[in-house]
């Protein structure tokens, strides 16, 4: 009786091809069943190596009734078995040789990178990881690969990663928390560097203008900050009051500047009013003169010298008196300089800057009145020295005084005269000359133009328009196009200001109609560059003559 064979219990010839170790394709056939296995590179075939450089398409397995029929070049080498035996398969082979392969037999052979296994036997049961491992049509190596390769590589990277990354954090968080000792403020710089832009009297007199108050670890500091709060007082910019400033001066400046706020207010109000009415008169035309509204900076910075000045004669004659009076008072319980002995007597170093003790002296009692005025002189007079050595390195200039630091300003009753100084009436011309006012235009409100008072060379403005008539001559062959018998003339006006920048460009007269050469010649005009006058704008006029070319 005859038994069919079940599918497992056949016997099957199993072909696989890697490069590399990966595999590329594989192949199985029934044992029993005649035919050829070829290799081939082309993507389609019985046993493909995708675009591997193949010479031509290899025969390699014929299975006949001998048995399988390996047919290898001597290119090929490796080992198959025949009935139990081992074949060796050398590449210093000169001829083709064929083995023959039976039932149970295997081989591995190789061509170059490419290598083939070979298996007759029976169908073996997939494994799970046989059976979730999908093989591929081709080789294509992936650069994630090269640094993870099994699961211990990546443990190993992942803590090297996590290392790399704790370092790195450190290292930030170390820069974040490093103290920065770099200036943050003008006094924390070196006493080298600062002393030379601070008043010596600024720094003698310093005891004596904060008193208790007064920080003898940093005279330098206390100065600065002292006489800004005094500064920005006397300017009207402090908006809070400090306690080492007198509470009776700030609030006497407080109320001035809030005088002169109002007084600026009124002022203002009164000027618009009158530049309205000679606004609406056709027949007038209005000057507009750069005024200042209160103080320029030329007068602030005179009142604040001349305010500083008072306060540091104030405080030589309240030191001078004090210490003639101070001896009788020397018993009194009263008056006692505990405040002062109380605070020793360190200070900055002038040059290089640390805090340094006070051995100059070996009194047994330094820290007095006496010890913090004699600090504050020295720092002074190193101040002195400095500020000598660089008046000798630096250019001569006019001083600032109350004749050099008057603007001209707008006078706000009288809509025609400018406020002047009585010696400066005589002046008046050539200083108006030498400002450069505005015109109001009542055709367009609100644009201020130049006065037409410059001067400029007539050479000048033909050397550019001759330069640049070209131009115009490429919009009349433009419009020649259009019209073959088209010739004439156009005469243009257009403004120059002092920056040399053209406005109001305006057709005066034209026998030419044709509207779009018109706007061409316009744009053209717009972008020539002219040089600049002198004094404000000046005013052109030009004919220009337009024929088509004889011949």
């Amino acid at each position: 009786m005859f038994r069919r064979r079940k599918k497992s219990e056949e016997y099957k010839i199993f072909v696989e091809v890697l490069q590399n170790g990966e595999l590329l394709s594989k192949i199985s056939r029934p044992f029993d069943k005649m035919g050829t296995i070829r290799l081939t590179s082309k993507p389609d075939g019985d046993l493909t190596a995708p675009f591997y450089p193949l010479p031509t398409d290899i025969d390699l397995i014929k299975i006949t009734k001998r048995g399988a029929e390996v047919d290898l070049d001597p290119n090929w080498e490796g080992f198959t078995t025949f009935e139990g035996r081992i074949e060796d398969i050398s590449s210093h082979r000169n001829t083709q040789y064929t083995h023959i392969m039976k039932k149970g037999d295997y081989g591995s052979i190789a061509y170059n990178d490419l290598r083939v296994l070979i298996r007759i036997g029976k169908e073996r049961p997939k494994t799970k990881r046989q059976a979730d491992r999908k093989p591929t049509g081709e080789y294509r190596g992936k650069i994630f690969n090269l640094w993870i390769g099994e699961k211990r590589d990546f443990q190993i990277l992942a803590i090297g990663f996590l290392a790399a990354a704790w370092l790195f954090g450190s290292f930030t968080l170390a820069l974040l928390k490093r103290p920065d000792t770099r200036p943050k403020n003008f006094f924390d710089l070196q006493p080298v560097y600062t002393l030379p832009f601070i008043h010596p009297k600024h720094l003698a007199l310093l005891p004596e203008a904060l008193q208790l108050r007064l920080d003898r670890t940093d005279l330098i500091g206390s100065s600065f900050e002292y006489y800004m709060n005094l500064a920005s007082t006397i300017l009207g910019f402090s908006s809070r009051w400090n306690p080492a400033i007198y509470k009776s001066t700030y609030n006497m400046y407080e109320d001035l500047h809030r005088d002169q706020k109002v007084e600026i207010r009124q002022l203002l109000t009164e000027q618009s009013l009158i530049d309205r009415k000679i606004s609406q008169d056709k027949l007038s035309s209005l000057i507009v003169i750069p005024a200042i509204k209160g103080e320029t900076l030329d007068q602030q910075l005179l009142r604040l010298h001349d305010k500083i000045e008072i306060i540091h004669k104030n405080l030589e004659l309240s030191l001078k008196y004090r210490r003639k009076v101070s001896k009788a008072w020397e018993n009194d319980e009263k008056y006692a300089f505990s405040n002062y002995r109380s605070v020793k007597p360190i200070r900055r170093g002038l040059m290089t800057g640390p805090a340094v003790k006070d051995e100059e002296e070996d009194e047994p009692n330094t820290a007095d009145e006496k010890a913090m005025y004699k600090e504050a002189k020295e720092l002074a007079n190193f101040a002195a020295v400095q500020q000598s050595d660089m008046r000798r390195m630096r250019e001569k200039s006019v001083a600032l005084n109350p004749d050099n630091a008057k603007p001209i300003a707008v006078s706000p009753k009288n809509p025609y005269v400018s406020f002047l100084s009585p010696e400066g009436l005589s002046q008046l011309n050539e200083k108006l000359s030498l400002i450069k006012a505005s015109t109001f235009d009542l055709r367009k409100t609100g644009m201020l133009k130049e006065p037409l008072l410059g001067e400029i060379n007539p050479e000048l403005i033909n050397k550019t328009i001759t330069r640049n008539k070209f131009q115009l001559q490429l919009c009349f062959e433009l419009a020649l196009r259009r019209n073959q018998n088209l010739q004439g003339s156009m005469e243009w006006q257009w403004r120059l200001d002092s920056r040399g920048r053209i406005s109001d460009i305006e057709l005066l007269d034209t026998t030419i109609s044709d509207r779009r050469m018109i706007r061409c010649v316009r744009k053209k005009i717009a972008n020539w560059r002219f040089p600049r006058p002198r004094r404000g704008s000046v005013e052109i006029k030009y004919p220009f003559y337009f024929a088509p070319a004889k011949g």
